[in-house]
Formats: C-alpha cells, sequence, structure tokens
C-alpha cells in the first residue's frame, strides 16, 4: 500500500475516509455494514474528483490524492476491527483503486491519517 503520510503505529489501520460508495445509505455500503464501527461526519482530504475507475460509469467520480488539491468531503469510518477486513475490501475495490494513507482535516480533534481508496 502506497502512503501519502502515516503508517503503521498511527492509528491509520482502524480508519477509512470515504468519499463516494461506501458511504452510509450508497450503493456499496453493504460493504462496511459487517464490521461494527462509528461514523465521523465533517472530514476533508485535498486531491481532484475524476470520472475514473470502475464507480465513475455509476455516478461516483475517482478520487486523485493532491495535498495541494481542493478539499473533498469525507466520512470516517472507524473501526478496530477494519485490519481483519483490509483484504476483503481491497479485493472488491480492485485494480481500479489502490489505497493509501492521507491527512484527513476537519475531524474531532485535529487532522488525522486515514485510509483511501484512490483512483490510480
Amino acid at each position: 500500500m502506497a502512503q501519502g503520510s502515516g503508517g503503521p503505529g498511527d492509528g491509520s489501520e482502524t480508519r477509512l475516509a470515504v468519499y463516494g460508495s461506501l458511504a452510509p445509505g450508497e450503493a456499496n455500503a453493504w460493504v462496511l455494514e459487517p464490521v461494527d464501527g462509528e461514523w465521523l461526519e465533517g472530514g476533508r482530504v485535498r486531491g481532484r474528483l475524476h470520472d475514473r475507475g470502475w464507480g465513475a460509469g455509476k455516478g461516483y467520480p475517482g478520487l486523485e490524492w493532491d495535498p495541494g488539491g481542493e478539499p473533498v468531503a469525507v466520512k470516517v469510518f472507524v473501526s478496530p476491527d477494519l485490519p481483519d477486513h483490509w483484504a476483503r475490501i481491497d479485493a472488491f475495490e480492485g485494480e481500479d483503486y489502490r489505497r493509501i494513507v492521507v491527512p484527513v482535516e476537519g475531524l474531532p480533534g485535529g487532522g488525522r491519517p486515514c485510509n483511501i481508496y484512490v483512483v490510480g
């Protein structure tokens, strides 16, 4: 997994920032439903949304992470059980997306490193 920032021991392995189909109420929310956790609202990552990746044809553009980019709204799923599910979620996202760790702004307690799927 490539990383924008963060890494082992920073807690990022228990956080997933989502901006599209994995969010509650969206088409692929079922992917995270088996995982116990909580959602944090109001997060932002920097980057650009593009009509790329398998989700683009379904109305879900892919994110290109760019620390100098525009703010993109995200919801953050927090669960100590996420490490047990990364392989399954990675397989669901497929080859069009890769998981990286990036800083998420706007969360309680300040910016936090979180996993996120980006087009790559």
